[in-house]
């Protein structure tokens, strides 16, 4: 567990649910993903480096911003989603990606070579930050730039909030944080950045909502995660907590809201 952090696809609770979530989830984001490249300095012709690919979906939207003069390199530690996301890339016919098993702890990948590093909904999950991002800057080029997109559980919010949220979310918190994870990263990104040495560092946040995407995409999307998150001993009780979340989804007034902290850096040359 320790090097997939607190997200281990092949031991989650209803895997094949999950993919379908984070397939779900990739196609949702996209046209978040899109604006994120540019504010991030993504270019034609880069050749990028995606973290925690998982199935591929963002790996080939990668490539299609860098276009046919770029390459993107997806890593991730589950076979499984590697496996989707070949079979993915080959039917977008994205002949300018490729996908390596491997931990964001030891890439052992030709470096330093990229010009940009995105990792995604990723960093929430790591016991040891600091070393995860030793390793991407020594693959990072001088001049190359580093794009984190994570959660911050202090933007969260549901509007009614039904009485189980509090629970729910307590044991979501606490149950990632014993196995290393952490869903309060995003208000820490900007610190990250600048202590691994890297430069021009910036944080910008980008308000999500129901109202973008419907109250049943959105508790897809931000909430449902973290039931599967809880300690083993309250998942039973965390899954109970989220289908009465899923409520909200007939209250035509109710909205969610949650900020995604898109951290940037550059390093030196």
């Amino acid at each position: 567990m320790a090097e997939a952090g607190s997200y281990a696809f092949d031991a989650l609770p209803e895997s094949e649910a999950e993919l379908r979530r984070l397939q779900r989830q990739a196609r949702e984001l996209a046209p978040v993903e899109q604006k994120i490249f540019q504010l991030a300095g993504l270019r034609e012709g880069d050749r990028a480096l995606d973290i925690g690919c998982g199935p591929g979906l963002v790996s080939v939207l990668l490539a299609n911003y860098v276009g046919a003069g770029g390459s993107v390199a997806g890593v991730d530690i589950s076979e499984t989603l590697l496996t989707q996301a070949r079979a993915y890339a080959e039917s977008q016919q994205a002949e300018t990606v490729t996908f390596q098993h491997g931990s964001v702890y030891d890439l052992n990948l030709d470096g330093p070579a990229f010009d940009f590093v995105y990792a995604r909904l990723f960093f929430q999950h790591l016991a040891k930050p600091a070393d995860a991002l030793a390793q991407i800057v020594s693959h990072l080029r001088p001049g190359g730039r580093l794009c984190i997109v994570d959660i911050d559980d202090g933007w969260l919010s549901l509007v009614p909030e039904p009485e189980v949220y509090a629970r729910f979310h307590e044991n979501s918190v606490a149950g990632q944080a014993a196995v290393g994870g952490d869903r309060f990263v995003g208000r820490k990104l900007g610190r990250y950045l600048q202590q691994a040495g890297l430069v021009d560092v910036a944080v910008t946040i980008l308000p999500m909502s129901s109202a973008v995407f419907g109250m049943e995409t959105f508790l897809d999307v931000a909430v449902s995660p973290k039931w599967k998150m809880t300690a083993e001993t309250q998942r039973e009780q965390a899954h109970r907590d989220y289908q009465t979340l899923r409520a909200l989804i007939d209250d035509p007034h109710a909205w969610g809201f949650l900020g995604l902290f898109v951290a940037t850096g550059v390093k030196a040359s």
